[in-house]
């Protein structure tokens, strides 16, 4: 399935990611990696260069910045005295995050030739 992947430095990024997270169980790997790994074990692939996939990076570059604030972020402030990594984050954005989680969890399914389940 990475085949399908036409990148070929991200393909054996991909194929470095998986052998990582394969043979060593720490969390410290990236999270989309997980969602490769998991797929790879079911003999499917997410096409990275499409929804929901691209979507799904982009949420977790955003929960990355969250989760690891540093002091240098906190002080880049835009006007009104806002944290700039703050200011990304409303209803809309939280209305988007959760679509894409959905389509990410649909997609699964969806490479594993299973319905969807209604809870999605």
């Amino acid at each position: 399935h990475l085949e399908s992947i036409r990148d070929s430095n991200k393909k054996e990024e991909l194929r470095r990611a998986i052998r990582q997270q394969k043979t060593n169980r720490k969390m410290g790997i990236e999270l989309a990696t997980k969602w490769y790994v998991v797929a790879d074990h079911f003999g499917a692939w997410f096409k990275v260069d499409v929804p929901p996939f691209v979507d799904f990076a982009e949420l977790v570059k955003i929960r990355n910045r969250l989760v690891h604030l540093s002091q240098k972020q906190l002080k880049s402030r835009i006007s009104g005295g806002t944290p700039q990594v703050l200011v990304l984050l409303n209803a809309n954005k939280a209305e988007w995050a959760c679509k894409t989680m959905k389509a990410m969890i649909a997609g699964f399914y969806n490479l594993m030739g299973r319905p969807v389940p209604d809870w999605v």
